[in-house]
């Protein structure tokens, strides 16, 4: 190979390894560019979207717990009124007992007994609505009218002895003393044994004693 050829085949391998004139190379920093200003436009066109998928949820829950809040307080006014009603209805009778006794005798016995069994009941409810933050107005005012159902009850059985028939007290006892049994055993008893705090066996010990005791005195009076 001569000289001039092997100048003229550099020469074309040179004008090969060139890139051509009308071809446009965009460097690698310049995509990298173009893709972080499309995301940035992207972003700036729906700055919004993340942080509204992020609280839409929190809002949505925070709506739903407050409605679960005002509705349980709802049902515990609801079940704290039952409470009282039901009580009015076994204080009434209880004092209808005393009102329609012929004797002095049984009078001041059953007088005795029910005023003790009233203490017990009114410090029993008056704790339940303290603890369960009821307000102070309305704990005074179911308190008096628990204290002043039974005088009425005692009115009333002096004024209607001898014409009210024993079906019809039969009839609101029941109605009195069932309300009482379930609000005693589905709600104050099993919101107790629910509760994760103190001893189970001494709650068990202690329900006992007071069914054992009320049966006891009930059985000496008759």
């Amino acid at each position: 190979m001569s000289l001039c050829e092997f100048h003229s085949q550099g020469e074309t391998t040179s004008a090969r390894s060139r890139p051509r004139t009308g071809s446009k190379i965009v460097p690698a920093s310049s995509q990298v560019q173009l893709i972080a200003s499309t995301l940035s436009l992207d972003r700036n066109c729906h700055p919004c979207d993340g942080a509204t998928s992020a609280e839409a949820p929190h809002h949505h829950h925070s709506g739903f717990a407050l409605h679960s809040l005002k509705q349980e307080s709802m049902v515990g006014n609801l079940r704290r009124f039952l409470v009282v009603v039901a009580l009015s209805f076994h204080s009434v009778f209880e004092g209808l007992a005393i009102g329609l006794q012929q004797t002095e005798r049984d009078v001041w016995y059953l007088f005795t007994a029910v005023s003790i069994h009233a203490c017990a009941i009114l410090f029993c409810i008056g704790l339940e609505l303290v603890t369960s933050g009821v307000r102070v107005l309305n704990l005074v005012l179911y308190i008096v009218i628990l204290s002043l159902v039974s005088p009425l009850g005692v009115v009333i059985g002096i004024l209607v002895t001898g014409t009210v028939q024993d079906l019809v007290v039969a009839v609101l006892q029941g109605i009195a003393g069932g309300t009482i049994l379930y609000i005693t055993f589905f709600e104050v008893l099993d919101r107790e044994k629910r509760k994760e705090t103190g001893c189970g066996i001494m709650r068990i010990f202690f329900i006992l004693l007071g069914f054992s005791v009320m049966v006891t005195l009930q059985a000496v009076g008759e």
